[in-house]
């Protein structure tokens, strides 16, 4: 094995769980049931929900705790990193005498789990992993997860809401930029599509771009390598 540490892949407990599901089944069991009925969940275009307001749900959202989880199922963020890990592995081969490996970092903040807890999750998640990569349990809170923090540690980072991550540590990014991390998260919006207006002024702003998350992803290259993709990685598994 290489002398070398492994590269880090940072992902939140929130990307392998589906817990907006886990917020509306806790506020209502047969609301989480109607919302997979209508068919759309893993192609929504943000968490919108019928019988159920998007100020309310965010308010709810915010509030999840261990019950949350409980109500929560697997997304398809655990094969996602598989893929990316394996990418990763394969660009070591390609570089390096030696494979450094890679080691998933999983965030279980903002959820309070006993060591117990905890340590139950980080060994169904190292199964899920199937040998590709090693798995170790942290908890640090969206505050601490600074960019200085991050900078260097991090070689990809998975998060259910990036912008507000980003939006929290503004005034540091002018001084502290992670151009070689790429940071993954859904392309949905969280309070409100923009309109056909808003949408028009980012295309004449922003050259060559071809939808809103496309331009923030051009604006954000400066700071970050920020990719939006399918909602669906992010979403209860698909029945086979």
């Amino acid at each position: 094995m290489s002398t070398q540490p492994p590269e880090l892949i940072y992902v939140e407990l929130d990307v392998l769980l589906d817990t907006r599901l886990g917020t509306l089944a806790k506020q209502d069991p047969e609301l989480a049931k109607r919302v997979l009925e209508k068919g759309d969940y893993r192609e929504r275009k943000m968490d919108c929900f019928e019988d159920i307001s998007i100020e309310e749900f965010a308010k709810l959202y915010k509030l999840r705790d261990k019950d949350t989880l409980k109500h929560s199922v697997v997304t398809a963020g655990a094969k996602l990193i598989q893929l990316l890990a394996s990418n990763m592995l394969a660009d070591q081969m390609q570089v390096e005498p030696k494979v450094r490996g890679v080691k998933l970092i999983v965030n279980t903040a903002p959820y309070e789990l006993t060591a117990e807890e905890t340590d139950l999750f980080g060994r169904s998640i190292a199964v899920r992993m199937n040998g590709i990569c090693e798995v170790e349990m942290t908890s640090v809170s969206q505050q601490d997860l600074t960019p200085s923090f991050c900078k260097g540690i991090y070689k990809m980072m998975l998060m259910y809401n990036a912008l507000e991550w980003m939006e929290l540590h503004t005034k540091e990014f002018y001084q502290t930029k992670m151009r070689n991390t790429l940071l993954l998260s859904p392309a949905i919006f969280y309070e409100r599509l923009p309109t056909a207006q808003e949408a028009k002024k980012i295309s004449k702003e922003v050259k060559g771009v071809h939808s809103p998350h496309h331009g923030i992803e051009i604006l954000a290259m400066p700071i970050i390598e920020l990719r939006f993709i399918d909602v669906e990685h992010f979403s209860i598994v698909r029945p086979d």
